[in-house]
């Protein structure tokens, strides 16, 4: 009987053992996850969180972008900051704050509580990325660069960035990364990285939009 009890015992402490280490561990949770939510002034706001990886890892860095879209269309993008031990993601100076999961985000701000449902977009198609986009980056004329091995060229003012593209969660997203071609950060885009997507507007205007958190890095770049 003894033996039994301490059996027993042993298993308890070790089920117990086992259910905190699962609590310290960030949940699976990747995808597209969209909403809409207002601001303090009544302004309805699309928001879209891509969570690529939710927390870091010695593998991965954490990925999570939130963008979040006015009436007029105009975006601004932040760096989602997971907290492990509330099981909550931050963004926008901690403005906002989400539980995530798989399937729906339960999120709140000062103004009120909103939900992100999963979403599922098309693969990226890269034969139509490909080519050449320009822009204006601090009122100077700038092009983007897309080549078929998946590197992106930035240039422009006397400076130049190179980059790479990769794929992800299954090809709905297409990530991207930059790195100034110099020792010292001349072009100001030394590690910027986020997403990019392709847009075609009635099929006659096609530029690439990009979503990061530089704010003064062009958004909308058009097709040459």
């Amino acid at each position: 009987m003894k033996k039994c009890l301490i059996s027993l015992v042993s298993l308890a402490f070790l089920a117990g053992c086992s259910s905190d280490s699962d609590d310290n561990k960030a949940p699976r949770v990747s995808g597209i996850f969209s909403g809409v939510t207002y601001n303090e002034a009544g302004t309805p706001l699309k928001v879209t969180a891509t969570a690529i990886n939710l927390a870091a890892s010695d593998q991965t860095p954490f990925t999570t972008i939130v963008t979040l879209w006015d009436e007029r269309d105009q975006q601004v993008s932040y760096s989602g900051v997971y907290h492990q031990d509330s099981n909550k993601l931050t963004f926008s100076n901690e403005k906002y704050e989400c539980i995530p999961d798989n399937n729906q985000w339960l999120c709140s701000s000062i103004v009120e509580s909103f939900t992100l449902a999963k979403v599922r977009l098309e693969a990226v198609n890269i034969d139509l990325v490909l080519g050449s986009y320009s822009a204006l980056f601090d009122s100077e004329s700038y092009s983007v660069v897309i080549a078929a091995d998946n590197k992106l060229t930035v240039s422009g003012a006397g400076c130049e960035a190179s980059g790479s593209l990769s794929y992800e969660l299954d090809g709905q997203v297409l990530i991207f990364e930059l790195a100034d071609n110099a020792l010292q950060d001349v072009c100001g885009l030394d590690k910027l990285t986020g997403i990019m997507n392709y847009v075609s507007d009635n099929d006659e205007l096609f530029s690439l939009e990009f979503q990061t958190v530089n704010t003064e890095f062009p958004i909308t770049w058009v097709k040459q």
